[in-house]
């Protein structure tokens, strides 16, 4: 098969080919569709393979994820098109991919977990992402990290069949160099909720003994009758018409080869309510800076699509990790701050030039800036005594981590904030707590 027909839902929306040496070639049908992304507006000329595989390899895993859903189906990374027939079956947003002529019906066929299952899943999801061993699951989810999909009703957990619609991500920690991770993920998430952001919900499971995260899909709504909808989402990068490899605004030697944060405000622009997602899009940098976050590159920023024919909206926020605590990853921005790559370097500079072009809108934002660093340990604290959350590895470690940084963008604003957490520093060895 070398032609896959592309579909938001149950609507036709193209036909995506592969030619010689894998090319792609992305056709919409007609004039009359709705747009697969803002990269690719619709027209009647074909898009060839430098504009649309931005879009389709931006449907796929990522890294040791993609080499192990590839070795699953004995294909090579490399390979999107094939790719995408095995597992385009249910996607992120409403994207969904099929043989010609297959019926457009969304199937809703499910397979109940029961606790064994649901332990096998965790125990294999790093070498099993996408539940990619098993032929009767047609499913894709971007990202490095080691997960799936399943579907919840009823808070019974199913496995989704035929490319049905699932509701809920769920994610363990893949690596013993981050086995906190989860936890860290969750805390994140959950301060970010307490401090006003928009986020996607999430809930600490066990399955086997491995602590997972459940990560409620933003991109489905699901109706008191088990109806599950798709809404259509992509992210900045595939927004933008970068590809995941070019997710960084900077490769190892420097050179700009990814979005930058104001490539992302102007994107912002074409949303429904800019000023509104605007604001909130630099509420989340001053939140991941305060939290030690240097992994947020434009793949963990999103549009969702509530109507297919409208303009998105910035959707929630999702994979919010307090990245400094581990020794191991670097501290480089994936997205400069100004001019600083590093939090050691940002001045007062930087932070006005991420704020709005009017004098009140800087004077607003360093007034939230402020707001935010006076108010964030106070939150986390608070946090750390609701379940299951506690003061030690690693919330403990984010704590300290927060507080050092609520110092210093307060210093940099030349409004001091206190805090009294503990001393925060890092070294080869690992962690050094003060007294």
């Amino acid at each position: 098969m070398d032609r896959l027909d592309i579909f938001l839902g149950d609507r036709p929306v193209g036909t995506l080919t592969v030619e010689d040496q894998g090319r792609l070639r992305f056709a919409y049908a007609g004039s009359d569709v709705p747009p697969l992304s803002l990269s690719l507006p619709v027209r009647a000329e074909p898009y060839a393979d430098e504009a649309c595989r931005p879009f389709f390899a931006g449907l796929l895993p990522e890294g040791e994820a993609l080499r192990h859903a590839a070795a699953n189906k004995r294909l090579q990374p490399y390979e999107t098109f094939r790719l995408l027939e095995a597992y385009g079956g249910e996607c992120a947003g409403a994207v969904r991919l099929l043989p010609p002529g297959a019926a457009p019906t969304i199937a809703a066929d499910y397979e109940l977990m029961d606790d064994a299952d649901l332990a096998q899943l965790a125990r294999r999801l790093p070498t099993d992402p996408n539940f990619s061993s098993d032929g009767r699951v047609r499913l894709s989810l971007a990202g490095a990290q080691a997960k799936t999909a399943v579907t919840i009703f009823d808070d019974c957990i199913f496995r989704p069949l035929g490319g049905s619609p699932s509701t809920h991500i769920v994610k363990i920690a893949a690596n013993s160099d981050y086995a906190d991770i989860v936890r860290n993920e969750a805390f994140c998430m959950r301060l970010a909720e307490r401090m006003g952001l928009d986020v996607a919900p999430v809930a600490l499971r066990a399955f086997g003994g491995i602590p997972c995260l459940l990560v409620t899909r933003y991109d489905r709504v699901v109706d008191g009758h088990h109806h599950v909808t798709e809404q259509h989402q992509e992210d900045m990068c595939q927004a933008l018409g970068h590809p995941p490899e070019r997710k960084y605004q900077f490769d190892d030697q420097g050179a700009q080869i990814g979005p930058a944060l104001p490539d992302c405000l102007a994107l912002l622009k074409r949303v429904r309510v800019p000023a509104l997602a605007e604001q909130e899009f630099r509420r989340r940098v001053l939140f991941n800076f305060l939290i030690g976050n240097a992994d947020a590159h434009a793949k963990n920023s999103s549009l969702l699509y509530e109507e297919p024919s409208r303009a998105p909206i910035l959707a929630p926020a999702y994979d919010l990790v307090c990245t400094r605590i581990y020794p191991t990853l670097t501290e480089d921005f994936a997205m400069a701050i100004g001019a600083a790559r590093r939090a050691s370097d940002i001045t007062l500079a930087d932070i006005e030039g991420l704020a709005p072009s009017t004098a009140a809108g800087r004077r607003a934002f360093l007034s939230e800036a402020y707001r935010m660093a006076s108010t964030i340990v106070l939150q986390a604290r608070a946090l750390c005594q609701e379940p299951p959350f506690s003061e030690k590895a690693p919330f403990g470690h984010i704590l300290s981590c927060i507080g050092q940084r609520a110092m210093q963008l307060g210093e940099i604003i030349g409004k001091p904030v206190t805090v009294d957490t503990r001393p925060f520093a890092l070294r080869g060895g690992g962690w050094l707590q003060g007294s």
